[in-house]
């Protein structure tokens, strides 16, 4: 009898980052960059925008207090003439109020218009930037900014996303910002303005 010798065959792997268990991860396409980056700018012109409401909720309450406050301005800062701890105690609160509503407008503005340097969308390095509206506008003309975009390679373009994205989220942090601190002020001139009142009753 003849007998066969059959020699055991082995499958070659793929890739040696299989034999150690790891897999490799690619970089993300271009195109799925891309899109990653305008999402982030969507999100953070979404969160630059939710201030503007709350900034505005501000002025409200401010003016609430601040029209009272100011049409009882003569018996209210003259209460000290009459005497005691709460005529003293009416006419400093309404000082204070009337200077907590001048920071109050102060932070407001911060939020409405925040500004985080000379010149926000500037990069010296880079030339003008294609995306953002004040350099867009510092073209001779529509045909000066189309060539300029048309020279830049796909990356540069995602690149001009990317930037803008960075500069809008730190806008809408600078927002935020300031439109808390505006909160903490309106809400100490609320309290200025209920004691001046409170005050005020009770020195008379």
């Amino acid at each position: 009898m003849t007998t066969t010798s059959v020699t055991p065959t082995t499958e070659p792997c793929s890739s040696s980052s299989h034999l150690s268990g790891e897999e490799e991860h690619p970089n993300l396409a271009s195109s799925d960059t891309e899109a990653y980056f305008s999402r982030v700018l969507e999100a953070a012109g979404e969160w630059a925008r939710y201030s503007d409401p709350k900034a505005l909720a501000v002025l409200v309450f401010l003016g609430l207090g601040l029209t009272d406050l100011v049409g009882n301005a003569t018996e209210l800062r003259r209460a000290h003439e009459l005497g005691g701890l709460w005529g003293h105690a009416s006419t400093d609160a309404f000082w204070a109020g009337l200077l907590l509503a001048i920071v109050t407008v102060v932070f407001v503005s911060g939020a409405v218009f925040p500004r985080l340097g000379r010149d926000l969308f500037a990069r010296k390095a880079q030339g003008k930037s294609l995306f953002y509206f004040r350099g867009v506008a510092e073209f001779e003309d529509a045909g000066a900014y189309e060539d300029a975009v048309r020279k830049r390679t796909s990356d540069q373009l995602v690149s001009e996303v990317a930037h803008q994205a960075y500069e809008v989220a730190k806008v809408a942090s600078r927002k935020h910002e300031w439109t808390q601190r505006a909160y903490v002020a309106v809400i100490l001139f609320l309290a200025s303005w209920a004691v001046s009142r409170l005050a005020l009753s009770l020195a008379t």
